[in-house]
């Protein structure tokens, strides 16, 4: 499947799960576990919207 390279994609993760953790203000288990496990849901999510054509990455929303 076409997308981002593997380091984009841990990357954006990690990002994401530190915004998380400024944010909540908390670091017990639960919340960290929260903020991973939506880390990686959003990417998940967000990697359907990225397509690669001609070498260049085009957003597009799927709904």
């Amino acid at each position: 499947m076409p997308g981002r390279d593997p380091i984009g994609i841990i990357l954006t993760a990690a990002i994401l799960f530190l915004f998380w953790i400024v944010l909540s203000g908390y670091l017990d288990w639960v919340h960290i576990t929260m903020g991973l496990i939506s880390s990686l849901v959003i990417v998940f999510l967000t990697e359907a919207c990225y397509s690669v054509f001609n070498g260049k990455i085009i957003y597009f929303v799927v709904f």
